[in-house]
């Protein structure tokens, strides 16, 4: 079908050159897409920061071997443990300080485009027996940051049991009920 008015369109007035398309559409997406990212990244560290002074709860770090910050990639497919970097070194750390009854403890970042979660293991003794506290702070990105309201902590009940199972960690309580796995 041909057209039976002349075309309005003068093709001089639109930009041809793919450059040229290049330079509006895709770098500026780039950059708004690369600000958003260091927006998230600072504040998951000042969200860290805060963590860590509310999270010792009056214990001495020095007192206790810091095996670490642990994270996940970003956008991971699942939000568990299978995406944490170097997830057979976190395991050791924790299998090895329990088994040996050493203090120590590691920083857990599970991390996704708009919340995440801080989380913190304390090995330790406690009225005599061995412990692991288990700290999570979770929280969420919204258009201006974190704020104070968008945090939560939760305690894990008190883990006095460890098993090894398949590679895994498997804790407990002292009611021989899991509670997490690793």
């Amino acid at each position: 079908m041909k057209p039976t008015a002349p075309s309005r369109c003068d093709s001089g007035e639109f930009a041809t050159d793919p450059a040229v398309a290049y330079l509006f559409l895709v770098r500026p997406m780039t950059r708004a897409l690369s600000l958003l990212a260091t927006i998230f990244v600072a504040c998951s560290a000042v969200a860290a920061d805060e963590d860590v002074a509310s999270v010792a709860q009056g214990r001495d770090l020095r007192a206790y071997d810091n095996g670490g910050v642990y994270q996940t990639e970003i956008n991971a497919a699942q939000f568990n443990e299978d995406h944490v970097t170097d997830v057979q070194k976190l395991r050791e750390f924790v299998w090895t300080h329990w088994t040996q009854k050493r203090r120590g403890y590691v920083h857990v970042v599970y991390r996704y485009i708009d919340f995440g979660t801080n989380t913190y293991l304390f090995i330790e003794p406690h009225d005599g027996k061995w412990r692991i506290a288990w700290r999570d702070f979770h929280y969420r990105m919204n258009p201006v940051g974190p704020t104070q309201e968008e945090y939560q902590t939760v305690d894990a009940p008190e883990i006095v049991t460890v098993e090894r199972c398949r590679g895994s960690l498997i804790f407990f309580d002292a009611d021989d009920q899991i509670i997490r796995y690793l």
